[in-house]
């Protein structure tokens, strides 16, 4: 019954931290505009969750939640680059957009390492611990 709930668990905190890599990396996109606001929450729930679990391979959520502001930025120019023109209720208005490969390149690279990390510590942690249990 232990080995089914230890990784359930171990997602969990992964996500907790991916919450705390996204906030960070919404301090550093949006750094010009809303990331004064966001880096004290970021910091301070990094505090909450290092005391409550340290040292965890959980912590690489950091690098995959720090790829969620650029999946929105990537979602968000999706009909870039260039100016793209949708009608209003007023009229009609255009916006120059973004190449949208370079942010979800980022962010599919940022989350691809942050749970890859987190699967290669879970399974040497594991392996550690069979190998320390069938010693006699």
């Amino acid at each position: 019954m232990e080995s089914v709930s230890r990784p359930r668990s171990g997602w969990i905190w992964f996500s907790g931290w991916a919450l705390v890599g996204s906030a960070y990396g919404l301090a550093l996109v949006g750094a010009l505009t809303i990331g004064v606001y966001v880096l004290p929450i970021a910091v301070a729930l990094t505090a909450l969750l290092a005391m409550a679990r340290p040292g965890t391979p959980t912590l690489s959520g950091l690098l995959s939640g720090a790829g969620l502001p650029f999946l929105f930025m990537a979602y968000l120019n999706r009909s870039g680059p260039g100016t793209s023109c949708s009608e209003t209720s007023t009229g009609q208005e255009c916006n120059e957009l973004y190449n949208p490969w370079f942010p979800l390149t980022i962010a599919v690279a940022l989350m691809a390492a942050g749970v890859a990390i987190y699967l290669v510590l879970q399974r040497r942690r594991a392996a550690v611990g069979s190998s320390s249990t069938h010693q006699p």
